[in-house]
């Protein structure tokens, strides 16, 4: 999957001619790592005597952001996933009128899915 690849690998597949991984999933790294880095300040100030009241905020920030970093990392594969499901949809035959109607329901529902996923990633980097 495209979440375990190593950031050298994952970026050199970006910049090569295949369309995937795509821009979908490279924002959703983009995200997961901002939501890494809100963790990571969360955690580091919390041991900060001075912040008082302030520091039960920290943790729950701390922990919307770790989950929303797992969940922004998830969408770097679904990102995949759907894009090649369009392709198999795109490839379906259409010689006859039956044939035309469940290719065109293939492709109403991944694109709805490939919404859902992008709407998902953008409420997570939100």
């Amino acid at each position: 999957m495209l979440k375990d690849m190593t950031v050298e690998h994952f970026v050199r597949e970006v910049a090569s001619p295949s369309p995937s991984p795509g821009g979908g999933s490279a924002a959703a790294l983009s995200a997961a790592q901002g939501a890494a880095l809100l963790s990571m300040y969360c955690n580091l100030s919390q041991n900060r005597q001075k912040l008082g009241d302030v520091v039960d905020g920290l943790q729950q920030a701390g922990e919307e952001a770790r989950f929303l970093k797992k969940k922004l990392l998830e969408a770097i594969d679904e990102e995949m996933v759907v894009f090649n499901l369009s392709m198999k949809a795109s490839r379906l035959p259409q010689n006859n009128l039956s044939e035309k109607e469940a290719r065109n329901k293939a492709l109403r529902d991944v694109a709805l899915r490939t919404a859902e996923a992008s709407l998902q990633a953008a409420r997570g980097a939100l």
